[in-house]
């Protein structure tokens, strides 16, 4: 132990220095060898240095030593584990017996022994599921074993006290029988070691003995007159020579010095019993004269090391069984964990690659229980998930193109400045880029009451639009009002189904329609209607789209109308400006007349323009040329 202590005070500092996988090595190794060396030394020690190394390697192993080193560290422990168990199987007979050890040996056992299941629960429940499976099974098993041994333990424990004590109570009552009281009382003192009578019993004495192995002692006592407890005649297995006659038991157990005077029949110690002359159990009987009268009280003991070691064996079985038992239960756990886990673990993989972008992988079916209902399950999901992904991949691209259609019609639309030719333009771009039957436009009269067709793409739009038709805007049966009243797009994908949809002879093949408003500043100005001849052809990523596209072809109506008012005023203010200048370069009244009344007739496109000034002159454009 100090040569212990010295080795762990100068490895410290190499760890604090940083030196780790130096310091740990040598404070891993210190710790094997000196349980190993005190194992060789006491009884009991074995298992202790078992449960302190299963403790004290895990936690060098998992805190203290790289990965690197951990399976040779691991190997070593395991080697102490076996030199520890093997030295209290075989139990070498250098070993020292102490009674502190033997107390303490299994409270440290067993308070070891659980911080290591403590901590290698805790950290097993933090691993994968073959890790928490394994142990488990070595726990199931630890516990199952461990009340089944302990019951067998204490079972033939206790069947064995019994028979050594029902054994032990029929050689103490045979003995004490046939002790000669008379011949016994002759022996008074030392003195007397060599006389017959001593000899003669100690020799029969000592021929008991021999018939039992165990047996370690057969002894008489008398009381002197202080009331102390003597020997007379001691007998020792082998025929050692005992105490001399008169010797005082200054050690009695409680049983012997109270029941000397009273004892009536054989007893026996309830327990082992220690003394200057080693453990044993105990027995005592008195034995008497030939008149009746008390001799002395005879104990015979039992060898309490003999007896241990009978224990022990058992439990040293036990254990064995126990530990061989627990390898083959990991061994079992191992298998099962990875007869249970690979399915999972595949279904694990299979998820990782699902994770990485791999949807065509699938988890492969391997038994017919609830693991592999979770892998169908999980591979219907995927293919649905696969589905879905494509499905919206598809819908994306037919998004994104519809939206790219939106901005090339934009874009197409941008630099046209004429009302009629946008509107144009764009009925005519939307049904061919957007692949439709029919797409026109109303737009709202300034009177706020009716939806007139302004624009429509192919023959039957330049017809329509040269018919001047029109919606009122508050009709029940249209779509295209019902879409200006509700200010929110309208879609019919079975016109033949639908109550407000009209008919068109113009578009006969129409079986869907979607309708949606103009809307600027909050305002209504019009309505974007589109027709296909496919029953449901619109969707509401279809609405979305060519609100987009109503929007913006508002925002775009909206400059042109703008632009072409900018134009009118500027070109009236510039007319204004040069009939002004022309007129202020006349001479007479009559000249200003004429020109005035000509330039404006020529402003205006008019075949005639005639001014009356007061009710006498008139100026009248057709003389005015003529002049």
């Amino acid at each position: 132990i100090a040569a212990e202590a010295v080795v762990i005070f100068a490895a410290l500092p190499l760890v604090q220095r940083g030196h780790v996988k130096r310091g740990g090595w040598v404070l891993l190794a210190t710790s094997l060898i000196a349980t190993a060396l005190i194992s060789f030394l006491y009884v009991r020690i074995g298992y202790v240095a078992v449960a302190y190394n299963l403790v004290a390697g895990f936690l060098f192993i998992r805190y203290v030593l790289p990965n690197e080193s951990r399976r040779l560290a691991m190997g070593f422990v395991v080697i102490e584990l076996g030199i520890s168990i093997a030295t209290e199987i075989f139990n070498p007979g250098w070993r020292e017996v102490s009674q502190l050890m033997l107390t303490i040996s299994p409270i440290l056992t067993t308070t070891l022994g659980a911080a290591f299941l403590v901590v290698l629960v805790r950290q097993a429940w933090r691993g994968n599921i073959r890790l928490k499976l394994v142990t488990a099974f070595t726990i199931v098993a630890l516990i199952s074993t461990g009340i089944l041994g302990s019951v067998v333990y204490i079972d033939y424990r206790n069947k064995v006290h019994e028979d050594l004590r029902q054994r032990l109570l029929n050689i103490i009552s045979l003995v004490a029988m046939n002790q000669d009281g008379d011949l016994h009382s002759t022996i008074r003192g030392p003195e007397d070691a060599k006389d017959e009578s001593h000899l003669k019993i100690l020799a029969q004495n000592v021929k008991y003995l021999s018939t039992d192995p165990n047996l370690k002692y057969i002894y008489t006592m008398r009381k002197n007159e202080q009331g102390q407890i003597y020997f007379v005649i001691n007998a020792r297995q082998g025929g050692e020579p005992g105490d001399p006659i008169g010797t005082i038991y200054n050690e009695p157990s409680d049983l012997l010095r109270t029941k000397f005077d009273t004892l009536s029949g054989p007893v026996i110690e309830e327990g082992l019993y220690t003394d200057v002359y080693g453990s044993v159990l105990a027995s005592y009987a008195p034995f008497y004269r030939s008149d009746g009268t008390l001799e002395g009280i005879i104990g015979v003991d039992l060898d309490a090391e003999k007896i241990l070691a009978e224990e022990r064996s058992v439990l040293n079985l036990i254990l064995g069984t126990t530990l061989v038992t627990m390898i083959i239960v990991v061994l079992i756990g191992l298998f099962l964990g990875n007869l249970f886990v690979r399915p999972i673990v595949n279904l694990s993989s299979v998820a990782q690659k699902i994770t990485e972008g791999d949807l065509d992988a699938r988890a492969k079916i391997e038994t017919a229980d609830e693991v592999s209902d979770l892998a169908i399950a999980f591979n219907k999901m995927t293919s649905q998930l696969q589905e879905t992904l494509q499905g919206l991949e598809i819908r994306v691209a037919a998004r994104t193109k519809d939206l790219a259609t939106v901005a090339e019609v934009g874009t197409a639309t941008a630099t046209i400045l004429e009302s009629k030719q946008l509107l144009q333009e764009v009925v005519n771009l939307t049904k061919e880029r957007f692949n439709l039957y029919h797409s026109h436009i109303y737009l709202l009269d300034e009177a706020g009451e009716n939806l007139v067709l302004t624009a429509g793409a192919g023959e039957p739009g330049r017809i329509m639009v040269a018919e001047k038709r029109s919606i009122p805007l508050d009709r029940e049966q249209s779509l295209v009002a019902r879409a200006a009243r509700d200010r929110k797009g309208v879609t019919v994908n079975d016109v033949t189904q639908a109550p407000d949809f009209l008919p068109n002879p113009l578009l006969p093949e129409t079986r869907s329609e979607l309708a949606v408003p103009m809307i600027i500043g909050g305002r209504v100005i019009g309505v974007f209607d589109i027709q296909s001849e496919q029953i449901g052809r619109f969707t509401d990523a279809d609405v979305n789209v060519q609100t987009t596209l109503a929007a913006q072809l508002a925002a775009s109506i909206q400059n042109v109308r703008t632009y072409e008012q900018s134009k009118a005023q500027a070109e009236l203010e510039s007319l204004v400006n040069t009939i002004s200048q022309k007129i202020q370069r006349t001479t007479s009244v009559e000249d200003t007349l004429q020109t005035a009344v000509r330039e404006i007739g020529l402003a205006l496109g008019a075949s005639r323009v005639s001014a009356n000034i007061g009710a006498s002159i008139r100026y009248d454009s057709n003389e005015a040329k003529n002049n």
